[in-house]
Parts: C-alpha cells; sequence; structure tokens
C-alpha cells in the first residue's frame, strides 16, 4: 500500500508555495474587536491584573515577557499599574526620557496579535513591528488610529499565516521626543496543534484513494470436481451431491419390478 503522506505533503508544499503578502490587520478606534476574533482560533489573554514594578524585564502573568532596552534619561517608564501596562518610549537619538524598543516575546509561537493602546503621541510614531508573512513590517498606530477616524486610541490587531514569536513597540519619528502610554486587553491567537493540517489532508487523500479503487470481484468457491464456480448456498451444494444416489435408486427399484413381472 503507497503511503498517503506523500499526497499530503506535495499539498502542503503547493500551500506554502504562494506569493509572500502582508499580514492582516485590523483597526477600531471604538475598540471593537470582533473582526479580528472572527479570524482567530485558540487564544491565550493578558489583562494586567497584577502590578509589576518598574523594572527592564518584566514576566506578566501570561508567560508574555517584555525586555526594556535603551534607556536615555530618568525617569523610567516600564511596568504594569492600575490594570493597564505602562512605558515610555523615546526616538532615536533623543535625550528625552524612556527606552528605545520593548520588545515583547510570547510563550510559544503565536498566529495572531491584538490589543487595546491608549494615548498615541502624532509625532513619535509609536509602531507594532515583527516578522510576519511579508518578513519584516511595521505599523504606525496613530495614522492606523487616524485613518479610521479616532486619534490616539483604539484596538490594533494582526494575523499571520507565518508564525511569530515576538513583536516590538518602538517610536519610529524622527523628532527629538517622547511618548508615554499604555497598552491593556493583550490577546494571542495560538496555532492549531502540530501536524492536524497534515492528518486533515492525508484523510482526503485516503477518501479519493478509496473512490478510485475498482471494484474487487468475489472469490468463487470449489465445486464437487474441483473446478471453480459461482457461489451457492449449503442447500444448493448438498442437492449436487444427493442427485447421483437418488437417480441410482431409482433405476435399481425399476429393475426390481421388471423381475417380479
Amino acid at each position: 500500500m503507497r503511503s498517503l503522506f506523500p499526497l499530503a505533503g506535495l499539498s502542503l508544499a503547493l500551500l506554502s508555495s504562494s506569493p509572500s503578502q502582508a499580514a492582516t490587520t485590523f483597526v477600531d478606534v471604538l475598540f471593537e474587536r470582533s473582526a479580528w476574533e472572527a479570524q482567530v482560533g485558540p487564544v491565550a489573554s493578558e489583562t494586567f491584573e497584577v502590578d509589576i514594578a518598574q523594572a527592564d524585564v518584566l514576566d506578566f502573568a501570561s508567560g508574555i515577557e517584555s525586555v526594556a532596552s535603551g534607556l536615555g534619561n530618568d525617569p523610567a517608564n516600564h511596568r504594569v499599574s492600575g490594570g493597564r501596562f505602562s512605558g515610555t518610549l523615546r526616538t532615536a537619538g533623543s535625550s528625552a526620557p524612556g527606552y528605545l524598543t520593548f520588545v515583547w516575546t510570547f510563550p510559544e509561537p503565536v498566529t495572531a496579535f491584538g490589543a487595546d493602546f491608549f494615548s498615541i503621541g502624532g509625532s513619535r510614531e509609536v509602531s507594532v513591528q515583527g516578522s510576519f508573512d511579508a518578513g519584516l513590517e511595521s505599523f504606525d498606530l496613530r495614522a492606523l488610529f487616524g485613518a479610521d477616524g479616532g486619534v490616539d486610541q483604539g484596538f490594533f490587531g494582526i494575523v499571520s499565516a507565518t508564525p511569530f514569536s515576538s513583536i516590538t513597540l518602538v517610536a519610529l519619528g524622527s523628532i527629538d521626543s517622547n511618548d508615554a502610554f499604555t497598552v491593556d486587553d493583550v490577546v494571542i491567537g495560538l496555532p492549531e496543534p502540530a501536524g492536524t493540517g497534515v492528518l486533515a489532508l492525508a484523510a482526503v487523500g485516503l477518501i479519493v484513494r478509496l473512490r478510485r479503487s475498482p471494484a474487487r470481484p468475489r472469490a468463487a468457491l470449489p465445486t464437487t470436481n474441483g473446478a471453480t464456480g459461482p457461489r451457492h448456498g449449503p442447500r444448493s451444494a448438498r442437492s449436487a451431491l444427493d442427485r447421483p444416489a437418488r437417480s441410482e435408486a431409482k433405476t435399481r427399484s425399476g429393475a426390481e419390478t421388471q423381475s417380479e413381472a
């Protein structure tokens, strides 16, 4: 029997050979995220219910780790307080207080990220960066909120067919300034269990194979003389065996009648 997995492997190769496209983003200044949720399977969330004091490395309750780097001047701002993450980013080369980047690393590779952002400054260009479907991609939050009819806050979500392990929050503006903002209700989308896709494709291959296979003829049963013939039930087989004995008895009975006459 031929293995079905080469067929599944071919299907996977065809799916993955399509041209790279940018990851899909979702923005809503009213914090509506149902359209994003409809594209996401299993999820894990972080609601920042546990306060964490100022530090360069924060371990959130969900298992997400936030690492701040490039501190300029104090006061530093990289903490969890009042039910939100709070951070201050400065633009590259700026002498203003704050960090250059916040890198959020997830417990495992994910296929989606979404969160509510507040107080995103206009000229500092606070952005979400990551290695998504088209490689390294960057999304300017203030520009996205403005395009959706808002100003400095809203929901931002992303869905990527290519799993990613982290995102980076960075201020890409060219002015000498910083931006203090907050984040709440972070949700990450988990990829489907390993092997599920392969097994599904293998099942499809099995169905196709069974439909294409010709029906096998029924095996013939041996007859009394050793040859093969069509199947017969037990009664037919006994009748064939008894027929010569009945004919012989009939002939013998006729001979005895003529002798008595």
